[in-house]
């Protein structure tokens, strides 16, 4: 349950740092403002998405993390600055979102330990004898 308050988090984040770049384009004085202001929310939003990473799968991670962001700043732009999206914009929103639920289809489960990961690097194979 704490991973989903992280991810909602990191959402939030990355809605506000897209809204904000945007907010930045609509007038010349702006720019620097929106630059900035975006940057703090944006930059920030990464060491929520590292302590993701630290909770879940990076694939179940990665593909939450970036997927709602995307959906949700692309869904924030159309009452806050009027975008219109194409029907075929709303199939690919829907395909996203389908994306994301398959990702997650396993459950949100926890990153692989210490252990396991030294298992599988000795599972690989050695390097190969130089033939010089």
């Amino acid at each position: 349950m704490k991973g989903l308050f992280w991810l909602g988090l990191f959402w939030v984040m990355q809605v506000a740092a897209a809204v904000l770049f945007k907010y930045g384009t609509t007038a010349p004085g702006r720019y620097w403002l929106g630059f900035v202001a975006g940057n703090l929310f944006g930059a920030s939003s990464i060491l929520v998405l590292m302590k993701l990473y630290a909770m879940w799968q990076v694939n179940v991670a990665g593909a939450l993390s970036a997927g709602g962001a995307f959906l949700l700043s692309q869904l924030a732009m159309i009452p806050l600055f009027g975008e219109r999206l194409e029907w075929r914009q709303y199939l690919g929103i829907a395909a996203v979102s389908a994306g994301m639920a398959l990702v997650s289809y396993n459950k949100l489960s926890p990153p692989l330990n210490a252990g396991a990961k030294a298992t599988a690097a000795a599972a690989l194979p050695a390097d190969p004898p130089d033939h010089r």
